[in-house]
């Protein structure tokens, strides 16, 4: 796997309206399949899968945006028994409440690098039926920031690892008589 493209942290405008998204590299060390003794015969048996059901968010930042000490954003996500380093499940670096306040905050700055903000997130789900499990907790840092472009300044796109959320307009191509 070429991790030369992965990058360590990010950058969000939130004039761009969406959250950042990530791709959390998954992988399970249960077995496909194993062998287990019922009664006197050895039996294979398949390995079960993990189903993800929410994540878990904590963030380091300064105090005056607000964010919430904890909190869980519910998903559903299966991660089959013997996934290896190339699995991946979609997850947004804020869960709602802290994007939430992320976008009313007047804290937060206009233009980039904007504030720091480091999240912590890890997956709890179950295996099978009565295990309940949880992933190793990982970082990201994001910078923040809310160039507060409208419509009129520029169209606006997502905003993640850009300098700003708005690009210009362009002028129309001349007419030829």
């Amino acid at each position: 796997m070429d991790t030369s493209k992965f990058i360590s942290q990010g950058s969000l405008d939130l004039a761009g309206g969406e959250n950042y998204l990530l791709a959390m590299r998954v992988r399970s060390a249960i077995p496909t399949s194993r062998t287990v003794i019922v009664g006197d015969s050895p039996t294979t048996v398949g390995g079960s899968s993990v189903t993800l059901t929410e994540f878990v968010y904590r963030y380091e930042s300064s105090a005056e945006l607000g964010l919430p000490e904890e909190e869980t954003a519910a998903t559903y996500a299966v991660v089959p028994a013997g996934a290896t380093g190339d699995s991946y499940v979609s997850v947004n670096a804020f869960g709602p409440q802290a994007f939430a306040k992320l976008k009313e905050s007047g804290n937060v700055p206009s233009e980039f690098p904007g504030v720091s903000v480091i999240t912590y997130i890890k997956a709890r789900g179950h295996l099978g039926s009565t295990s309940n499990v949880e992933s190793n907790e990982f970082s990201f840092p994001v910078a923040v920031f809310n160039s507060r472009c409208t419509v009129a300044a520029g169209v606006c796109r997502k905003g993640q690892d850009a300098a700003t959320a708005c690009v210009p307009v362009s002028s129309p191509p001349p007419t030829t008589p």
